[in-house]
């Protein structure tokens, strides 16, 4: 990573920070305990033509779901979800249900980038509530101090669940039938015709 970093320009401090988000990013997922998928890492290929093929490739199929994993900086508010990961659930959705014919619901896993904090003002009674029974009696700051390490699984992860609807499949395959017959027009063109 480090060295990928270094060829685009990076500077020392920017690939510290993100190692450092990388870190914490993987301690946040290793806290959320997952259970194993039956395949991850799938990848779907689907002929959509003699030309073109679709091809998703999502973090992990469960047995009645596909997840995805984002890391991210701050939680997506559910008003904006739709529009920050719709299409990529769907097209998903699509692939698996053409493949197997199941019609399945598709999750968005969240990850926090960085270590979850722990709001200022909450009161020593607030965190005795927070912590398991041998951390009731520690002082306030050694509360906190467990709390960042051990966080409560809701202030670093957030699901985003997109459930199945029929109308996927229409609005997929128009969406797919648009973008070959651009890629058909785009190749018709010269050089000369762009510049």
């Amino acid at each position: 990573m480090e060295k990928k970093f270094k060829e685009n320009g990076a500077t020392d401090e920017e690939v510290a920070l993100a190692s450092l988000s990388v870190s914490e990013a993987l301690n946040n997922f290793k806290t959320l305990d997952l259970p194993k998928p039956i395949e991850s890492e799938k990848e779907i290929i689907i002929e959509l033509n003699d030309k073109y093929n679709l091809k998703v490739k999502f973090d992990a199929f469960y047995w009645d779901y596909i997840l995805d994993h984002k890391t991210v900086s701050i939680f997506t508010k559910p008003e904006e979800a739709v529009e920050k990961y719709g299409q990529q659930m769907k097209l998903y959705q699509f692939a698996r249900y053409k493949k197997t014919g199941e019609k399945l619901p598709a999750y968005i896993q969240e990850i926090k980038k960085g270590r979850a904090s722990v709001p200022k003002e909450l009161l020593k009674a607030d965190l005795q509530e927070l912590v398991p029974d041998f951390m009731k009696e520690a002082t306030v700051n050694d509360m906190k101090d467990w709390l960042r390490i051990n966080p409560p699984k809701e202030r670093i992860w957030n699901r985003i669940e997109f459930a199945w609807d029929d109308s996927i499949i229409e609005e997929i395959e128009t969406l797919l039938n648009r973008a070959m017959k651009k890629a058909d027009y785009l190749q018709t063109l010269q050089l000369d015709d762009i510049l």
